[in-house]
């Protein structure tokens, strides 16, 4: 059976994957990823802490939601042999925000989790985002230790994965929010033209496109998981740890 490593946003709770769930294949085993709240882990660790947690045996496919694209890449870079593909939604392999690089040290004073509601709503899921959402929202960050959020903000400005990026063997997919407010399309533009490969799948949403547009990033991500069913990429995994 497939399985589905599912790596979360900057909260790293995977409390907002709820809204996508109701909506992925039945067939395929669902692996959510929970990072510790109250350690202030960087990328590096991230990455040897998910190898913990990866399936040992049978064929998984590691997606990567925006602050985690970085290790779902490194992952990728490292496969081993269950590891048959690589989704991204609405991430990058360097600092999407090169120019903020000088607010480095301001991060630090900045009470994240204490910003009004509908500000962080806004920027992740446009002005129509509805109250259940910026609930959902309050409910992840609730969870995390406020030097979390800032380590892992002052991590995104810093991070470069892009030696790894170019390592990439494996099948490809990126969701792209046509109206991403935090990423802009010159990231997703350099990682197509290092890895021509790439699969983009442009969805209309915002930034939280997994939270506001779960169906539409439902279909595209049945639709890479069906590509690499078709092209028994996962029947030669299952084959590799099949019993002689």
């Amino acid at each position: 059976m497939l399985t589905l490593v599912l790596l979360p946003g900057l909260d790293g709770t995977a409390t907002l994957f709820e809204p996508l769930l109701p909506y992925l294949p039945p067939h395929v085993r669902i692996c959510p990823i929970h990072y510790p709240p109250e350690q202030t882990l960087g990328y590096s660790a991230l990455v040897a802490l998910v190898k913990q947690a990866l399936p040992r045996h049978g064929p998984y496919v590691v997606l990567g939601e925006s602050f985690s694209g970085p290790v779902a890449i490194q992952l990728a870079a490292q496969a081993d042999q269950h590891m048959v593909g690589l989704i991204l939604c609405c991430s990058f392999a360097c600092s999407p925000r090169p120019s903020l690089i000088g607010l480095r040290p301001l991060i630090g004073l900045t009470p994240i989790r204490w910003l009004p509601s509908r500000l962080l709503a806004m920027l992740l899921y446009g002005r129509g985002a509805h109250v259940q959402l910026r609930k959902l929202l309050e409910k992840a960050l609730a969870q995390v230790a406020q030097r979390v959020l800032q380590h892992r903000l002052q991590a995104v400005l810093d991070v470069d994965v892009l030696p790894d990026w170019q390592r990439i063997a494996l099948p490809v997919c990126y969701l792209q929010a046509t109206h991403d407010l935090l990423i802009p399309a010159s990231q997703v533009s350099l990682l197509k033209t290092m890895l021509p490969s790439m699969q983009v799948s442009p969805l209309a949403g915002p930034h939280g496109l997994l939270q506001a547009s779960p169906v539409a990033a439902a279909i595209a991500i049945r639709h890479f998981l069906s590509t690499l069913e078709s092209r028994s990429v996962i029947d030669d995994c299952d084959q590799q740890v099949s019993p002689a």
